[in-house]
């Protein structure tokens, strides 16, 4: 009860006329920002894992960047997610936009090699079942 009557005593004439030079009040500059703490997590790896994901789905048709920047992308979102962000909606859309990027560039390079390599052996073999059957 000590600590609650000490806050709450009387000012002196003094401390009336000038209350933070007396130190009965403390002082703040309103026009001074909160600072944010290093602590507090800022998104900005999830930003990064969108645009790095949104980059990477432009790129698909270019199988190797695509492959790069998506899996820049998926670690970004990832590491993200390990700091506790708050940008959760940006970390998740991060992610599947470099999933997505990832798995259409596979497919975008097997049917390039299916197209490249794989046309002469698809030709002659549908060449010998027709001469097979007599067509």
């Amino acid at each position: 009860m000590e600590d609650f009557n000490d806050l709450q005593r009387e000012l002196t004439d003094e401390e009336k006329l000038n209350p933070v030079s007396s130190g009965a009040v403390e002082w703040h500059d309103p026009l001074d920002k909160p600072k944010p703490s290093q602590e507090q997590p800022t998104g900005k790896l999830a930003l990064a894992s969108t645009l790095l994901g949104a980059a990477a789905l432009c790129m698909v048709c270019a199988a190797p960047a695509a492959a790069v920047l998506g899996t820049a992308g998926l670690v970004c979102g990832i590491l993200s997610g390990s700091r506790h962000e708050d940008a959760k909606g940006l970390r998740t859309a991060g992610i599947v936009l470099s999933a997505c990027a990832l798995f259409a560039g596979l497919v975008v390079l097997i049917i390039h090699l299916v197209l490249l390599y794989g046309s002469d052996n698809t030709n002659s073999y549908y060449t010998e079942i027709e001469q097979k059957l007599g067509l």
